[in-house]
């Protein structure tokens, strides 16, 4: 870049000067007075949203008419029961069902999903019918394994019981017996490596650190849901029970990356974990206290700022209900 001094544009010949001249007119702003400025437009409010109305005709009718029925029944935008919707059925066919954009390109089902409304919608409501058939399906297979998970906790400890022994009295042992104790416990050992007791079934997660949630992804397979009606996984995200933000397991598992902790030797293999929360809008609400990270976990996340009916419920007979 060059730069032109008052001297040398004085000693410039009179044509060059006057071209000069006139290309600073050309890029002058423009006035619309003497001494007026150029008038600016009306700034637009943040709180205004114009956006297209929850496309409930897309889901399938089973499922469309389930939405409608409880926006219905609970006096809330369809938009918060469609949306609770994709977040349970994602964490039904998680690890199931991968869609084949093209040959070579695979999708798992994981979503994010956030719902913003103010205090006062009934967002618990909608969100406690929601999640009943996961929670329901989670309890139904709990009470089924436990009695075999009961089993298989004794046989453990029986086993490591045995190792025990053997081991001390390996130590113990001379020469000529050490050897043959030396192989039985070898053998309880190889055994107890190979046995696993099956954890007890969970679908679904809330209040949790994201180490232990490394940790449930670990016990489960890796496949675990997140949900929760307010907003903490937001808090969780940030660092709410650590020294900072910590998102490693929260983007591997939404991508279904592998997951490796090497801190307390978790291996999750593939992950297949969801989250779906309802929080305040505005300033008061998660998303507004400072707890940010730029360009992460945006690719599979839905999201809605659905309209406030709390001052237009209506009751199926079209007059409002008494308070």
């Amino acid at each position: 870049m060059a730069f032109v001094t008052a001297r040398e544009i004085q000693e410039a010949p009179l044509e060059l000067r006057q071209r000069m001249a006139a290309l600073a007119a050309r890029s002058a702003p423009e006035k619309t007075g003497k001494d007026e400025p150029i008038p600016w437009d009306s700034p637009v409010p943040f709180g205004d949203y114009d956006l297209p109305n929850f496309p409930v005709g897309a889901l399938p009718d089973w499922l469309r008419c389930f939405v409608e029925d409880e926006a219905e029944a609970t006096q809330t935008p369809p938009d918060l029961a469609g949306m609770l919707a994709l977040a349970v059925c994602a964490a039904a066919v998680a690890k199931k069902v991968e869609v084949l954009v093209r040959l070579g390109w695979q999708e798992p089902l994981n979503l994010f999903v956030a719902v913003a409304l103010p205090p006062g919608n009934r967002k618990s409501a909608v969100f406690s019918d929601m999640t009943a058939p996961l929670q329901s399906y989670e309890r139904e297979q709990a009470e089924a394994q436990a009695a075999e998970i009961a089993r298989a906790t004794n046989e453990r400890k029986v086993l490591e019981g045995r190792l025990a022994r053997l081991q001390g009295e390996a130590a113990r042992a001379k020469s000529s017996d050490a050897e043959i104790l030396l192989r039985e416990s070898s053998e309880v050992a190889a055994k107890l490596e190979r046995f696993k007791v099956p954890a007890r079934p969970r679908l679904l997660a809330d209040d949790c650190s994201p180490e232990r949630l490394a940790s449930l992804l670990a016990e489960q397979g890796g496949r675990l849901a997140v949900m929760a009606p307010e907003g903490d996984v937001f808090d969780l995200m940030a660092g709410r029970y650590g020294n900072g933000p910590n998102f490693g397991v929260f983007l591997r598992g939404h991508a279904g990356d592998d997951l490796r902790v090497d801190r307390a030797c978790r291996r999750c293999g593939p992950d297949c974990w969801h989250s779906a929360s309802g929080f305040e809008r505005g300033p008061a609400g998660p998303l507004g206290r400072g707890n940010r990270r730029r360009g992460d976990g945006g690719g599979r996340s839905v999201g809605g700022l659905p309209d406030c009916p709390c001052q237009g419920r209506l009751c199926r007979n079209g007059r409002r209900p008494h308070l």
